[in-house]
């Protein structure tokens, strides 16, 4: 559905792949951090379509603040380029 929106709708597509971040963030599992790692970077690719690369920076930031205490997870951000 947030692909399908990606086109029309990138703001939708934005909000939508950050609730499933957001979820296989909190299923705590690297695979799971992996699959959130990827709804990021098409959330950061549409932010930047849109101009909005320093909302995107704001983001991250305070993801990574607030998880903070999850390595795995900061390791897979780093791993995607995140």
């Amino acid at each position: 559905m947030a692909r399908a929106a990606e086109a029309e709708q990138p703001l939708d597509a934005i909000e939508l792949y950050q609730e499933m971040a957001l979820r296989a963030i909190s299923w705590r599992q690297r695979k799971h951090y992996r699959q959130a790692a990827e709804f990021l970077r098409r959330i950061k690719g549409l932010y930047e379509r849109l101009g909005k690369g320093g909302e995107w920076g704001k983001y991250l930031d305070a993801l990574r603040k607030e998880y903070a205490h999850l390595p795995a997870l900061l390791d897979e951000l780093n791993k995607a380029g995140l």
